[in-house]
């Protein structure tokens, strides 16, 4: 049990890991406009969640299924799905480990590719998996900067990310159902698919 795994660090696996891709799903995806989370204490004495699997719905109608844990035996790796109209894309990445990074789009069921990430020639020293993120951000800051532009990466786009998280955390155990279901009628669905 290391400091990260207080309760005044904030939170646990969500908000160390998967926040990043929350981030860069906004970018992608615009406005998440509802979360489901699960995120759960497994190991003793932690006190932030060691296991997250969330589910983000965005303005565009893509659907985020994101899965985080400190308890994957191959490596520490952030996973997910996104779900939309047209096509699903599945990812597996590590910021440790520069060798997982596993892109998938499937666009039907007749195309399916791989999509090829490459190594930068200087990564990020402490963070590899992160490839060289962190540096093109900061170019891309200081050139708005410099051109006057306004930076995608605004406060506003933080804020979001920060209330997805916030918003994991809420939900988290507010809607277990117990089973077996007893009461369970299938001519109940339309009611629960329009609520």
């Amino acid at each position: 049990v290391k400091w990260k795994h207080k309760m005044n660090a904030g939170g646990g696996i969500l908000r160390e890991l998967g926040q990043h891709f929350l981030d860069v799903a906004s970018n992608w995806f615009g406005v998440p406009v509802c979360v489901s989370g699960f995120n759960k204490v497994v190991l003793p004495q932690r006190e932030t969640e060691d296991v997250a699997v969330n589910l983000v719905q965005y303005d565009s109608g893509t659907m985020l299924l994101l899965k985080n844990n400190y308890f994957e035996h191959a490596h520490n790796t952030y996973r997910g799905s996104l779900y939309g109209l047209k096509g699903q894309i599945n990812f597996e990445l590590s910021s440790y480990d520069t060798e997982v990074r596993k892109v998938v789009v499937y666009q039907n069921p007749d195309r399916c590719y791989q999509v090829q990430i490459d190594l930068p020639e200087e990564g990020n020293f402490v963070y590899p998996g992160h490839l060289d993120t962190f540096q093109r951000e900061i170019d891309c800051f200081v050139e708005n900067v410099l051109s006057g532009r306004k930076s995608m990466a605004s406060i506003v786009r933080e804020c979001q990310c920060i209330s997805t998280v916030c918003g994991a955390y809420l939900s988290a155990g507010k809607k277990a159902v117990q089973l077996p279901i007893s009461s369970f009628s299938s001519q109940d669905l339309p009611s629960l698919y329009l609520t």
